[in-house]
């Protein structure tokens, strides 16, 4: 069994299909360009105008006509139908058994509702499913991701008796953009701007460049059960192999960096490939406030950064909040990262290769806090 053999010929594989999208057109998106790719409210959004009667597509009720269509709805008017992004439905109750916010709605004039939950890297919110389905426990819900993954407990609660729709990117909602771009072969701006969007659904699924590559790696792989082995030895310790270019490039760096300024990086790569796993930059001036990095998904994905702390001064936090920033409980400012939201192969490949990259996004992050807490000389 040859392991350095077997990544030898699959890098190949990889560098002649890299130069082949180098020049197919596909790396330039427009949605990539604007980072809008992993964030889910602007996948609802363009959603939601595409079944948006009068949307500016003019295209009036078709694209809703194919859409549930490709669903497998059948008994919904699509007369008079109102579109909504991030209906309001209450605040969530102490228990969050109702209220939220529902990411996709639409309302006929029968007064029928379809509710689309849409997730790409979020995690289930707790109850979620269950408060749409106690709004109107007669509204067709649909649950949406990029494979059609199952909701988590956390999201129906421990009520099995809601009904809904396992939607996804992959199959569903690549079908009915293709059906859309037909319909507008007579509109060129409407049909390349779904072609682009047809682009980014089917890098998000894996289904671009990857799967001719994919289909030489299968060959390779597949020629005989020492390079099967192989594959499975790669596979078993692959986050381990991650894990290591963390510990011996990322942290020295991210170290290096928060001396420049005057901070400690705190991290532990326990649990890493969790939820909610991070890491901050913290110093003693600061006492228990922190510039912090944290990743709303597991395996690395939806990274956010901000000014982190409890118990914020009221003129500080005020101030804060003001500011064009999201913003929670513990978070007065937070934003997603817009280089390095997602960890994959183009992060560990910038680490051993372009390491520069790596730091001048990071140093970009921590001297925009920096400069935003301490610019009105607020007492920490």
């Amino acid at each position: 069994m040859n392991l350095e053999l077997l990544l030898t010929q699959i890098s190949n594989i990889n560098k002649k299909y890299e130069e082949i999208y180098k020049f197919s057109g596909e790396r330039f998106n427009i949605f990539n360009l604007l980072n809008l790719s992993g964030d889910e409210l602007s996948h609802s959004k363009i959603i939601a105008t595409l079944l948006n009667q009068k949307g500016m597509h003019g295209k009036d009720n078709k694209f809703l006509e194919l859409f549930l269509k490709c669903i497998g709805i059948k008994e919904f008017s699509i007369n008079n139908v109102i579109t909504e992004t991030e209906k309001f439905i209450g605040y969530i109750s102490d228990d969050h058994a109702s209220g939220g916010k529902i990411d996709i709605s639409l309302t006929n004039d029968k007064k029928e509702q379809i509710f689309i939950e849409n997730k790409i890297y979020a995690n289930d919110q707790w109850n979620q499913l269950l408060r749409y389905n106690k709004y109107n426990p007669n509204a067709c819900l649909l649950y949406l991701t990029l494979f059609g993954n199952e909701p988590s407990e956390n999201s129906i609660g421990k009520d099995m008796g809601i009904n809904y729709t396992i939607v996804s990117y992959k199959d569903h909602i690549l079908k009915w953009l293709e059906l859309c771009k037909m319909e507008s072969i007579d509109n060129p701006i409407l049909r390349e701007t779904l072609t682009q969007y047809i682009v980014l659904i089917k890098q998000l699924t894996g289904q671009t460049r990857s799967k001719k590559m994919q289909k030489e790696i299968l060959d390779i792989v597949l020629k005989d059960v020492d390079n099967i082995s192989a594959a499975f030895i790669i596979s078993q310790n692959f986050n381990e192999i991650k894990l290591q270019i963390l510990k011996n490039k990322f942290v020295p760096l991210m170290s290096n960096l928060g001396q420049k300024y005057g901070f400690d990086l705190d991290i532990s790569l326990d649990n890493c490939f969790q939820a909610y796993w991070g890491f901050s930059f913290v110093k003693e001036e600061w006492k228990k406030y922190k510039i912090d990095f944290e990743f709303e998904s597991g395996n690395m994905l939806n990274l956010i950064y901000g000014f982190y702390g409890a118990d914020i001064p009221q003129d500080l936090n005020e101030y804060l909040r003001g500011l064009n920033y999201r913003s929670s409980k513990a978070w007065p400012i937070w934003q997603y990262m817009d280089n390095y939201r997602y960890w994959n192969k183009d992060f560990y490949f910038d680490l051993y290769s372009n390491e520069n990259k790596i730091v001048n996004a990071f140093e970009d992050k921590i001297k925009e806090i920096s400069l935003i807490v301490e610019n009105k000389n607020f007492e920490l």
